[in-house]
């Protein structure tokens, strides 16, 4: 039985549209166990995509590793994150952003990069508020990729 997130009721329910998300976590044996884990993988996937995307923008290792002590726990601790953990299908799209936007950043840079970049909107974008938030991330990832690529070949 798979399950996603409906906006009206707001709770899960039956629905085969989670069936990839949520078949990943199918060796798990219970439910609150799937969900630990999956909320598990999305913290390590945006504390990999925080450190990408600071990496990116800060050159200086001792700031960017200040900057990723002070970050890292105020994203994912913050009142907001922190109120929507009831509603874990916007929450692990929040958690997984800074991912999405360090492979967007690198998208013309890298052929990976590109590959994971629409494997996670693909992933991620199946619930609706999520596909949503990440299309605008894409809209402007995309403003940014064509301004940064006009700019490179200006110099």
């Amino acid at each position: 039985m798979y399950y996603i997130y409906n906006d009206r009721v707001g709770t899960l329910n039956n629905e085969p549209r989670a069936a990839l998300i949520y078949s990943i976590a199918s060796f798990l044996p219970n439910d609150s166990q799937r969900i630990s884990f999956l909320i598990l993988i999305s913290l390590l996937l945006g504390t990999v995509g925080i450190n990408l995307t600071v990496r990116h923008f800060i050159r200086n290792s001792q700031y960017r590793s200040l900057l990723l002590l002070a970050f890292v726990p105020f994203y994912f601790l913050n009142l907001w994150s922190a109120e929507r953990l009831g509603l874990i299908w916007i929450w692990l799209t929040y958690a997984v952003v800074p991912l999405f936007v360090a492979s967007g950043i690198r998208y013309f840079s890298c052929r990976l990069c590109r590959i994971f970049y629409w494997l996670l909107f693909a992933f991620y974008g199946f619930i609706p508020h999520s596909f949503l938030y990440m299309l605008i991330f894409h809209i402007y990832l995309s403003i940014y990729n064509y301004i940064n690529d006009k700019y490179i070949k200006n110099l």
